[in-house]
């Protein structure tokens, strides 16, 4: 065999050895990215969720009361118009709650496991974290 063709050989097997942690780089990034998307969607959609309870606004009240159902069904369709999929289970939402030792206010609290799409690959950065996300906002008389 020539020296071209031990020379070729050398780099594909350098290449196989280092694609694998490689993928798991460039995969693991994309991954921990789409994380902290989902993360910051269910923030803002606590928050949007806790104002529309706190102003009392038609989406989540019926006659100026709060309806806890609307209240659910509008923090999971905010949460889809974000590219998030929020179970009705983990919607607990409370027109009078405590926020900061303080009472009088809409609280909100979103719970989602985290779901990786490429879960083969990434075993070993842990699977479907659980993200919990809560906003208040006081409520308007």
């Amino acid at each position: 065999m020539t020296r071209q063709g031990l020379r070729s050989g050398t780099t594909a097997a350098e290449f196989a050895l280092v694609l694998v942690p490689l993928l798991t780089l460039i995969f693991g990034g994309v991954e921990f990215g789409r994380l902290l998307w989902t993360r910051n969607a269910m923030q803002q959609t606590a928050v949007a969720t806790a104002r529309c309870m706190g102003v009392r606004q038609a989406p989540c009240s019926t006659g100026g009361v709060t309806d806890v159902a609307k209240t659910v069904a509008f923090a999971r369709n905010h949460a889809f118009g974000l590219s998030v999929a929020i179970p009705a289970t983990g919607v607990a939402a409370t027109a009078i709650g405590t926020c900061g030792g303080q009472g009088g206010f809409a609280l909100v609290t979103l719970t989602v496991t985290f779901r990786t799409a490429v879960p083969k690959l990434l075993t070993s950065l842990g699977l479907n974290p659980v993200l919990v996300t809560s906003a208040c906002f006081p409520n308007q008389t």
